[in-house]
């Protein structure tokens, strides 16, 4: 069952707050390509070390090549 939509991720990553995470996790919430551009462009996750999206979720093609190079791959599953 989805704990967190699009629109809570957005929410969530545009909050000064979130420069304060280092581990999201993010999977099986059925989440698309808006939630993933919203963590791509969010200006407060630089200090990410684990972001965990890919299972369960409905991300698709350059979207994902865009988080990758944001995050870098050993950040990113």
């Amino acid at each position: 069952v989805p704990v967190i939509s699009n629109a809570g991720v957005a929410a969530l990553v545009q909050h000064r707050g979130a420069r304060r995470l280092t581990f999201l996790d993010l999977r099986y919430n059925n989440l698309d390509n808006d939630a993933a551009r919203a963590i791509v462009r969010s200006p407060f996750l630089d200090n990410l070390k684990r972001l965990q999206l890919l299972d369960g979720n409905r991300l698709r093609g350059k979207v994902w090549q865009q988080v990758i190079e944001r995050f870098g791959e050993d950040v990113v599953g």
